[in-house]
């Protein structure tokens, strides 16, 4: 019908618009947040977008909702602020017989969220762990910027070079090890970097070396016309326990609250998404005249308050405090259910 297909056109825009600008805010954000760490040489820059990328897959189970739920707002409010709800009823067409492709459109991309919940989710977090421990444990020295201190509290290190000629050619050069109580401290006026010259640890030359050793059974104070460092590389760390990166499977047979926790968020995100969806209907009903826009921030507000009881909610599930974070979306079924009886009434 050319009805629905104008309603859906009208809807999907705005939705498609707002996932687009949310997305790419977020995508900037994680890129900015994992350049920082590659230009510290505590992530391989290789590792940087697909991290990014992610992150993405992780968060469109929140942008999509925002966005389906405020493009609903946008959409339904220019229809009732243009006269439009008003011209399609003078047609014989009813406000009911009007949202009903609105509410199949929501309900399909409800199911893209449940998939996403529910199988994207924890397959990007799994793979999100795995990289994120082997990048990190790369931690490749050739790639530290010159002129300031970096820090690797993991291996009680501390590096510092005034400049470097390539990746491997080092001068005015500082390094501080950690092991247990002892310390040392090298000194040199240049230096020569090899990565993984074992499999297991890197290589560094000091030339012309001031080195201070403290702690431990003796100290130690020389001078070196050249001096060899292995500085060992890292083990990737093992993911462990991550609920987040459980099958539903191995949620459902755990006994952990944070399994249970985490299954009920899973299963709860499109379930919220189509509340929100239904409470934009009545929400976005607006007199002839009036800005289309005038209850976009009561929308806000409300999307607001309510991810942040679900947040409680589900914080009371992993603290225990509660066996379950549905009575969070039941508030929300609730105040639906209010919103359409003061519309249906105010008609």
């Amino acid at each position: 019908m050319i009805v629905d297909r104008y309603l859906l056109r009208e809807v999907a825009t705005p939705f498609v618009a707002i996932t687009f600008a949310l997305t790419t805010l977020y995508v900037t954000f994680s890129l900015t947040r994992y350049l920082t760490d590659a230009t510290e040489g505590l992530l391989a820059a290789g590792a940087v977008f697909t991290l990014t990328m992610l992150r993405a897959v992780i968060a469109l189970e929140m942008l999509l909702p925002v966005a389906l739920y405020i493009g609903l707002m946008v959409a339904l409010g220019r229809f009732y602020s243009d006269w439009e709800i008003t011209a399609m009823r003078a047609s014989g067409i009813s406000e009911r017989r009007i949202i009903v492709p609105i509410l199949a459109l929501a309900t399909a991309i409800g199911l893209v969220i449940a998939s996403l919940s529910l199988w994207a989710r924890p397959w990007a977090y799994h793979e999100l762990y795995a990289f994120q421990a082997e990048a990190r444990a790369f931690n490749d020295l050739a790639a530290l910027e010159a002129g300031r201190f970096h820090y690797d509290d993991k291996r009680g290190r501390v590096i510092f070079m005034e400049d470097r000629d390539g990746p491997g050619t080092l001068s005015g050069l500082f390094v501080r090890t950690r092991d247990g109580e002892t310390s040392q401290v090298i000194s040199a006026r240049s230096g020569a970097f090899e990565a993984f010259a074992r499999p297991d640890a890197h290589r560094l030359d000091v030339f012309d070396a001031q080195v201070f050793r403290m702690g431990g059974e003796s100290n130690l104070v020389g001078h070196f016309d050249e001096f060899t460092l292995y500085l060992p590389t890292a083990i990737p760390e093992s993911v462990g326990f991550k609920p987040k990166s459980m099958s539903n499977a191995a949620l459902a047979g755990s006994r952990s609250p944070d399994a249970r926790a985490e299954l009920q968020w899973r299963q709860s995100t499109a379930v919220s998404a189509l509340l929100l969806a239904l409470l934009a209907v009545p929400l976005s009903r607006t007199q002839p005249r009036h800005g289309r826009y005038s209850k976009i921030m009561l929308a806000v507000v409300i999307y607001a308050l309510y991810y942040n009881l679900l947040g409680v909610a589900r914080t009371s599930v992993e603290q225990q405090a509660s066996p379950s974070l549905w009575w969070a979306p039941g508030l929300l079924l609730l105040v639906v259910i209010i919103a359409y009886l003061t519309a249906g009434r105010r008609r």
